[in-house]
């Protein structure tokens, strides 16, 4: 039983603050964060970390002087994305409104009792001092005006991001940096899209090598299968140990992706065994969706051993969460391994979890023990299941699915479009306080979500999304390039924004499996595309071929291409097709 009285994030929390007048101390973690489970409990045996939480005496001092609140950096992204002080756990003190006066990550018992003393003494005898800093700090913060100083997407943003990739890129061992490594999901799309698009054989290796020596060294659970967060080392040998959904959906369906169009199967090999450890430890059979992550903790003791051995002990804790934008991008990767596969089972456990998140957590963030919490209609959340309904939309031929993306687009365009053009990850309307009032754009993020805006106003001919993503584009135009290797999401996006209206339209017999093997290719190209099969009354303007064999007509605008016969084919085509220029871009698409 903990020794302190830890309280949740809530007005009621604040409110206690200001009748007792006493700072807040804010402690974000989450149920896999081995660091967090060492300042609440200690190491055995370990005379320094000894339990930070579990000592008496820094108890005492919290109870005395400060109101508690902990957070869950899973169940409140929006929290974290403000307080964060650079990782988990994270220790910040907070102003009774919610400003921070000073913020670390990890802390020692001996340090956190000269802290809390510290902290309290400066806070009561400094308050019109620390109220003068904070007013004088939010004035500075204040949106800017955006101005209008240039209507030009930055075309040559992918050529920056290369550059980036380069410098970070590790020849030896792949990935990018030194130590720690992590996979950055985002990177390796952006490889993948130039490998694919622009036949870039350096940019494949950069994905490819990742990839494999993710996969084969510590990196990878090589008995039960699936992605550990991170590599503590250069060579990925030495992992910090939990299981991620988040990682492991992306990393799943990227892995077949690039698996398919690259014609490399032990690529498709990794992402399904991936699959082989969400549906073994982490799938709900009752509600059809994955649980959250799996815990680092006792590390070899168990992650060493192989699966007989690992039977005779307890499971490391796995959180049974479910968490909305994981889950979308779960029902993406099995939306992948069905175009992979064309096993038809894939596309019904993916509809079956969306059907879960749109009924049961939805405008929320997670459910818990069939509670649903967390901020509703999070950035993160409706961008990524924009894009599972796409996925599902074009893959089960079903308009239901374009009208769910529709109505999570318009509540991003209604809700959460910042001053500056950018998306926000919430709306920060109401009684917040602190950092929780203020709007905050992540870029990736927000990067993110105009793809997804995008894709969405491609498909369904509506211009007001693919204007909201550009305006939203341009608002981070001059911040895109200090992101380094982190601006890819952002120049997958200038270049999408760039791109015509693509369609492809398949003819043939509705019982030729082979009409299959286009809307495989169309569905798993980087190029964004709405796939059909031409109707009957469409003969006139998609005429079948006479021998009966399917074919593909590629649309760009309102200008048809002369059908092609082959899948292959169809994937140069897509391919060959280039961003219009940049003066044309915001034309109508029937003008290009």
């Amino acid at each position: 039983m903990s020794l302190i009285d830890w309280r949740d994030w809530s007005e009621n929390a604040l409110c206690a603050a200001h009748e007792l007048d006493r700072p807040i101390l804010l402690d974000i973690g989450a149920v896999w964060c081995h660091w967090c489970h060492v300042m609440d409990d200690g190491i055995p045996g370990d005379p320094i970390h000894t339990g930070t939480y579990s000592n008496s005496e820094v108890a005492r001092l919290i109870s005395d002087r400060f109101v508690a609140i902990r957070v869950d950096t899973d169940r409140r992204p929006d929290i974290n994305a403000r307080y964060n002080m650079g990782g988990w756990p994270t220790t910040v003190f907070l102003t009774p409104d919610g400003e921070p006066i000073h913020g670390e990550t990890y802390v020692a018992p001996h340090r956190m009792l000269g802290l809390l003393t510290s902290i309290a003494d400066y806070y009561r005898d400094h308050k019109s001092e620390i109220g003068s800093a904070i007013a004088q700090k939010n004035v500075e913060a204040a949106p800017c005006d955006p101005g209008t100083e240039s209507l030009a997407l930055p075309v040559d943003a992918s050529d920056h991001v290369v550059a980036a990739v380069f410098e970070a890129y590790d020849e030896l061992y792949g990935g990018f940096g030194m130590q720690p490594k992590f996979p950055h999901v985002s990177v390796l799309r952006f490889a993948l899209a130039r490998a694919v698009v622009d036949r870039d054989a350096a940019m494949e290796r950069v994905l490819v090598t990742t990839l494999k020596q993710m996969a084969s060294g510590g990196m990878y659970d090589r008995y039960a299968g699936g992605f550990f967060r991170y590599s503590t080392t250069r060579d990925w040998s030495v992992p910090h140990f939990e299981k991620m959904l988040e990682d492991n959906a992306q990393l799943s369906g990227l892995c077949i992706q690039s698996g398919v169009l690259l014609g490399d199967e032990e690529l498709i090999r990794i992402g399904e065994d991936v699959h082989r450890w969400l549906f073994s430890l982490m799938y709900n059979q009752d509600s059809g969706c994955f649980a959250g992550s799996q815990d680092a903790d006792r590390e070899f003791e168990y992650y060493g051993l192989p699966l007989s051995e690992r039977a005779k002990l307890p499971t490391p804790y796995i959180d049974r969460t479910i968490y909305a934008d994981w889950n979308a991008r779960m029902v993406s990767s099995l939306v992948t391994r069905y175009r992979a596969s064309g096993d038809r089972s894939f596309l019904d456990l993916a509809s079956r979890a969306f059907r879960y998140i749109v009924d049961r957590i939805l405008p929320g963030h997670y459910v818990a023990d069939s509670v649903v919490g967390g901020p509703a209609n999070l950035l993160g959340d409706l961008y990524t299941c924009i894009n599972a309904s796409m996925d599902l939309a074009g893959a089960m031929n079903d308009g239901a699915y374009l009208m769910f993306a529709g109505q999570f687009g318009e509540t991003i365009l209604d809700t959460l479009v910042h001053p500056s053009g950018a998306f926000q990850d919430v709306n920060t309307s109401g009684d917040a306080k602190g950092l929780m009032a203020r709007p905050n754009v992540d870029q990736m993020q927000s990067a993110e979500a105009a793809l997804a805006l995008l894709r969405l106003g491609n498909a369904l001919g509506d211009e007001r999304y693919r204007r909201a993503a550009e305006r939203a584009l341009l608002a981070q135009k001059q911040d895109y390039q200090r992101l380094g290797i982190f601006g890819a999401s952002y120049a997958r996006a200038v270049r999408a924004a760039l791109m015509p209206r693509i369609r492809v339209v398949v003819t043939g017999a509705e019982d030729d499996d082979r009409l299959l093997e286009f809307e495989r290719v169309a569905g798993l190209s980087p190029v964004d595309t709405i796939c059909s099969r031409a109707a009957a009354d469409d003969v006139n303007e998609y005429p079948a071929d006479p021998t009966g064999a399917p074919q593909a007509y590629v649309c760009i605008g309102s200008r048809c291409l002369a059908p092609v016969t082959s899948p292959a084919d169809l994937l140069r085509t897509l391919s060959e097709i280039r961003p219009v220029d940049a003066k044309l871009h915001n034309a109508p698409h029937s003008q290009v």
